[in-house]
């Protein structure tokens, strides 16, 4: 199967072909942009179809990333997929990013014996404000295990001490949640992933169950942008 994956949650447009019959990314785009993803997303997807040699008929199923991150540019990116599914009549899967990064850390995780034994890991990403997105696969005092939440760096960090066990945290907030003190073996080793790379979004979209139910933007807090109150204009007639 042919699945077209999109990746607009972060500063990034990305786009890759992944056959999954052959667990093979037959190309991928990604455009570091910052913001315009609306302007760009269809350009991207033109070029990597090109470079793959793949048309439209060939997609099997089209894969999103759902965030956190992005508010507009992740509802650029599920926006085009559904668009994708309705106009193709394919399957639209949604995957979240702190879930990818999550899966590649599993994967590529620090060497050594010892470390490699640490079955505790954890994503965190900075979300501003002085708070962090994460995806544990442990339970700590702030949420269950496999469960994404933002929550403050303060708050996060005092919850990591309070455990017993060795972890492992990577992610642009990673380094933020290790009191400087700590006497966890482990969890002052952290690696700094950006984002997951879109093959690996691709490879766990591939694999996840397709339902009817559409992919939705994974909003952990509400966006900065608020309505204004008391300049409703005055409606005549």
């Amino acid at each position: 199967m042919i699945c077209l994956t999109l990746d607009t949650a972060g500063t990034a447009c990305a786009a890759c072909l992944y056959d999954s019959a052959r667990d093979v990314v037959l190309a991928e785009i990604s455009e570091d942009i910052g913001k315009g993803h609306a302007e760009r997303l269809m350009g991207v997807i033109s070029n990597v179809m090109t470079k793959a040699k793949v048309t439209y008929q060939d997609i099997g199923r089209v894969i999103t990333t759902t965030g956190p991150g992005s508010f507009t540019g992740i509802r650029v990116g599920v926006a085009t997929a559904r668009g994708f599914g309705v106009g193709l009549n394919i399957p639209v899967v949604g995957i979240s990013n702190l879930e990818a990064i999550l899966d590649e850390f599993t994967a590529d995780r620090i060497g050594g014996s010892t470390l490699q034994r640490v079955t505790m890991l954890g994503v965190a990403m900075n979300a501003g404000r002085g708070q962090a997105y994460c995806l544990f696969n442990f339970a700590t005092a702030l949420k269950e295990a496999n469960r994404p939440f933002v929550a403050d760096i303060e708050d996060i960090r005092e919850a990591l001490a309070s455990l017993k066990q060795p972890f492992l945290l990577c992610g642009s907030a990673a380094s933020a949640m290790i009191e400087p003190e700590s006497t966890n073996p482990a969890s002052s080793h952290a690696r700094t992933y950006a984002n997951a790379s879109i093959g690996v979004v691709a490879r766990l979209g591939a694999k996840s169950s397709a339902t009817a139910k559409k992919p939705e933007p994974l909003y952990l807090r509400k966006p900065d942008a608020v309505a204004q109150k008391g300049f409703a204009v005055e409606r005549r007639g």
